[in-house]
């Protein structure tokens, strides 16, 4: 334990490094599952196990506000994959947001 209070004396000066290195990790996790929830539906569309939407969907309110974006980044990834072909939208997924992940 003697060691161990050595060791921590050296790392009081970076004790602000440290909160921000836990904020930046918090930061992370938040951003990497929305990126995957966002992939979701995404890939359903592509893989045809949902429906195409192609009309733009409607805002009815805040009550069906998950139903208006499901349906809106369907009728997105079924716009897109519409006029380059099925894998344009996964293609151009991944190569933005390589930089960002690695």
């Amino acid at each position: 334990m003697d060691y161990f209070k050595k060791i921590l004396r050296f790392a009081k000066p970076y004790r602000v490094f440290a909160l921000l290195n836990i904020v930046a990790n918090i930061f992370y996790a938040l951003f990497s599952t929305l990126a995957m929830i966002s992939l979701f539906p995404m890939l359903a569309v592509l893989f045809k196990q949902t429906e195409p939407v192609y009309e733009k969907p409607v805002w009815k309110g805040l009550s069906s506000g998950k139903d208006y974006l499901m349906e809106y980044l369907n009728f997105f990834v079924t716009e897109r994959s519409g006029s380059a072909g099925s894998e344009m939208p996964c293609c151009s997924w991944s190569f933005w947001s390589y930089p960002c992940f690695s």
